[in-house]
């Protein structure tokens, strides 16, 4: 009976480490571990596109966003890194070589409603 346990219970608490390690190393490299600096828009746009990441939070959490138009995400952000008919993304981090990353480059996606305002905005990873 203890060999039928143990043959149960390995790959469950392997599984369970799996899991553990997988959501460390998710949380160690996405935006909830980012550090934190207050956003300025001269400062954002002097930077790499690859360190802007440590605005993301208070950009998000300022409201700037928030109902703007194509021109003032511009005027705030400067050139998109793409655009669509329907969106703006900005590169906000590539992946640090030899950093686990499931994803390369994450960006900071910005949908605009049919209105031409923001109608969304989040992190999105490629």
């Amino acid at each position: 009976m203890p060999r039928k346990r143990l043959l149960i219970l390995a790959p469950l608490l392997l599984a369970l480490v799996g899991l553990c390690y997988y959501i460390y190393l998710d949380y160690k490299v996405s935006s909830r571990s980012w550090p934190t600096l207050k956003f300025d828009s001269a400062e954002w746009k002097a930077l790499s596109e690859e360190k802007r990441f440590i605005f993301y939070r208070d950009l998000a959490h300022s409201g700037l966003l928030t109902t703007a138009s194509r021109a003032q995400v511009e005027e705030l952000l400067g050139e998109p890194s793409g655009r669509a008919a329907n969106y703006y993304a900005y590169i906000v981090k590539h992946a640090e070589p030899g950093e686990f990353s499931i994803n390369f480059i994450y960006m900071i996606h910005i949908e605009f409603g049919s209105n031409g305002l923001v109608s969304d905005y989040y992190i999105r990873a490629d």
